[in-house]
């Protein structure tokens, strides 16, 4: 119960200030600064109740005291780090999926046109984002008006083309 409290405690903060810091400003490299928030929060919290007296208790629970709880907390901290980081990235922006059920959603009862729905892909409002987002992560770069894949964006995609291989997974999303 205790690993379970103090890891909520932790997310909740490190959640917090995610929230505070992009009511004030959002970041340029979103992935980058929640990694950044989520991590400096756990260290600096392990770093402040190494040195509380063992006595010291949270809302009632007593402090971590063995490398054990502390390994425990991290683990499931981590987990819960990476989870929200990888859910953040489906929302960070409009995807083509998204996109159509809104469509699909707006048309109401009357339902959606094939015709209606193509139109989305001539717009391809989500399309200048993702670019946005490729650059910022460094995985594209524009040179002279024209879009290059940078080193880690080769390598990104080569594993994710030997994870769709393993998986004998098709071309496409």
């Amino acid at each position: 119960m205790k690993i379970l409290c103090y890891g909520i405690v932790l997310y909740s903060l490190a959640f917090i200030i995610h929230l505070v810091i992009w009511k004030v400003r959002i970041p340029k490299n979103q992935t980058k600064a929640l990694l950044q928030i989520f991590l400096i929060t756990i260290i600096t919290c392990f770093s402040i109740m190494l040195n509380l007296p063992s006595s010291f208790s949270l809302f009632g629970i007593p402090i971590l005291h063995t490398f054990s709880e502390y390994l425990h907390v991290s683990i499931f901290y981590i987990s819960m780090m990476l989870a929200y980081v990888v859910f953040y990235s489906a929302i960070e922006a409009d995807s083509p999926s998204l996109e159509i059920i809104r469509l699909i959603d707006s048309t109401g009862k009357s339902g959606a046109k094939k015709e209606d729905l193509r139109k989305i892909f001539v717009a391809m409002p989500f399309l200048e984002s993702r670019i946005g987002s490729l650059i910022d992560d460094k995985l594209v770069c524009e040179v002279d008006g024209k879009y290059l894949p940078t080193k880690r964006g080769i390598i990104l995609l080569h594993i994710i083309s030997f994870y769709r291989y393993l998986f004998s997974m098709q071309k496409g999303g």
